[in-house]
């Protein structure tokens, strides 16, 4: 009895045989994204077209599926659903029976090399997107019909399974990717405001501006050689003037009724001859002689402050030309030193400028490359994230 039972529930003379193939997905392969499978059933030549989501090694997919499928539960359900094995439904615990139907079960999958001429051609669309082309699915039964429906059913709950992975997958790599957008547009940003922060420090460097840097500091170098020429000639013409000045008496000698007064160089000369004539005479205690020396003290005081600044009582035309024209003068020297001044600081900004425009160029194309990059990034982790 026993060996009779092992031989009947070990030999089946019908099986039926699924043939799905594994289409390739319309999406980037590195995006999780729904594709199909369309499933050719076997024994009777009829046929069904079912959506599966796709995307990474299909084979290991759906290995991982078929597990889900073929546990006790599910196939339990199979089996109450089209009356399998009615003989032993009754006598055997579902996870026997489950094991039963397990072991007339059968899931291998067809590569581009183990694929018929016809096959491989026709599934070589998908070649470059799952490891294997296609896969098939073996159900031994005793009654023709119930294998194909049997077939049927596993390949229902076989997409289902893995349409919900991948769902489940696809949400996932969504939300990684709206955390890696958010965090790449942060990085974005960060990088946009260094470029903007730099061109506004280094604006006039750079290969664009080198041209013309060194076409300023040639002009501002022709510049400040002129200004330094006239610098020199404004000294000398102040030494010429000032040596005129002191040769020029202030005042212009006063004639009054024929006669010419004294001015008050004539009268120093004239006061200190009367002073040795008296201090002879009288000596040095004599009241003469002493208001003589106050006279002739008061006027070379006079006589001594006429270098350092122009008397107000002048009246020497010669005199007030040459004060007036070395005022003016010191006033051209005083402007064209700080003319020199302005000229060497600008001078020196420019060799500045053009001494660091090799850094410069090299900072920025740096700064332009990382950007590029990260907008790239950006736009192709967007791109992922739309197809997710």
């Amino acid at each position: 009895f026993l060996l009779a039972l092992v031989l009947v529930l070990r030999w089946s003379r019908y099986e039926a045989i699924a043939t799905v193939e594994i289409d390739q997905p319309a999406v980037p392969s590195s995006v999780t994204a729904p594709a199909s499978i369309s499933a050719a059933t076997g024994m009777t030549g009829s046929a069904m077209i079912a959506d599966m989501v796709m995307g990474g090694v299909a084979d290991r997919r759906i290995s991982q599926a078929f597990q889900k499928v073929t546990m006790a539960d599910s196939l339990m359900g199979v089996i109450t659903e089209l009356n399998l094995y009615p003989s032993l439904n009754q006598k055997l615990e579902p996870e026997k029976l489950a094991e039963i139907m397990r072991n007339k079960l059968e899931l291998s999958f067809i590569s581009a090399n183990s694929a018929t001429p016809m096959m491989a051609q026709m599934l070589s669309k998908s070649a470059d997107q799952a490891s294997s082309l296609a896969f098939t699915l073996r159900f031994q039964y005793s009654d023709p019909a119930l294998a194909k429906q049997a077939v049927d059913a596993l390949l229902k709950r076989l997409i289902t399974a893995e349409a919900h992975e991948r769902h489940e997958q696809t949400r996932e790599t969504s939300n990684f990717l709206a955390a890696e957008l958010q965090s790449i547009e942060s990085k974005l940003a960060d990088e946009e405001k260094k470029v903007a922060e730099f061109r506004s420090q280094f604006g006039d460097s750079g290969t664009n501006m080198l041209i013309f840097n060194q076409q300023a500091n040639m002009s501002t170098n022709i510049t400040l050689q002129s200004v330094e020429g006239q610098i020199s000639t404004s000294e000398a013409t102040l030494g010429t003037l000032r040596g005129q000045l002191a040769a020029t008496d202030p005042y212009l000698p006063i004639i009054e009724e024929g006669e010419t007064l004294n001015t008050p160089t004539a009268q120093l000369k004239s006061l200190q001859a009367q002073y040795a004539s008296l201090s002879g005479r009288y000596g040095d205690k004599h009241p003469d002689v002493l208001k003589l020396r106050e006279q002739i003290a008061a006027l070379k005081k006079e006589k001594g402050s006429k270098s350092s600044a122009v008397k107000r009582d002048a009246d020497n035309p010669v005199f007030l030309q040459l004060t007036a024209q070395i005022a003016a003068m010191e006033a051209q020297k005083k402007s064209l030193i700080s003319q020199r001044d302005s000229l060497k600081a600008q001078q020196q900004k420019l060799e500045q400028k053009i001494a660091a425009d090799p850094m410069v160029e090299q900072k920025m194309s740096q700064l332009m490359l990382d950007l590029l990059n990260t907008k790239e990034q950006y736009s192709v982790i967007k791109a992922k994230k739309a197809a997710a």
